[in-house]
């Protein structure tokens, strides 16, 4: 559930940045940017912990 909820924010702030730049809106860039940082912050961790996983446990 945790990913489907980042996985909309990532989409939601993306949305809003390319609808704040063509309609030259700070405010819309600013919404989407401070988003992609927030759900930057739950993403992040579980891809250094899936490749610390793979480089352990993987067929290097």
């Amino acid at each position: 559930m945790r990913n489907i909820i980042t996985l909309i924010g990532v989409i939601l702030s993306i949305a809003l940045i390319v609808i704040g730049k063509k309609r030259h809106n700070k405010l819309f860039v600013s919404i989407g940017v401070v988003l992609i940082l927030i759900c930057s912050v739950y993403i992040v961790p579980g891809f250094f912990r899936g490749v610390r996983d793979g480089f352990i446990n993987g067929s290097m």
